[in-house]
């Protein structure tokens, strides 16, 4: 059974890295509860990672915690205004956040399979083409 996690006290964030909190698929839990007989109900949605199911709240916590503790908060502020500006500029802030904290657990502005890869590294990080020209060149492919 999975370890579940409901709060960031549960887990020592000091050593957590971005493999550990990868985002594999969406989790939830229902919960029901009576009050003056009355029944509620009520959901919370989670993360599966490497280090178990996590609260989704807490998961973003951790997420952007490790940002931060990892000196990438400028890398995040990009991948940010890249959803916010070109591919969810409707969103809400909050919903941006999420997909801006799950594609950064998944690590895409490295993955050469995304589909924004070429563009995004383009205005950000050409530095990160440029090397993978280099290493192309040198297998006589290229980018």
């Amino acid at each position: 059974m999975e370890k579940h996690i409901n709060s960031v006290e549960e887990v020592d964030a000091s050593k957590l890295t971005f493999a550990d909190l990868r985002w594999k698929y969406s989790t939830g839990e229902t919960y029901t509860e009576k009050r003056g007989g009355k029944k509620f109900e009520y959901y919370i949605p989670g993360v599966m990672t490497e280090i178990g199911d996590i609260r989704r709240d807490v998961w973003e916590q951790l997420m952007y915690d490790l940002i931060v503790r990892s000196g990438e908060e400028e890398l995040y502020r990009q991948m940010y205004a890249w959803f916010k500006d070109g591919v969810m500029y409707y969103s809400s802030e909050a919903e941006t956040k999420k997909i801006v904290l799950r594609s950064y657990s998944l690590r895409l502005f490295d993955d050469p399979e995304w589909c924004n890869y070429i563009a995004f590294n383009e205005k950000y990080r050409p530095w990160v083409l440029q090397n993978l020209k280099e290493k192309q060149a040198g297998k006589g492919d290229s980018l």
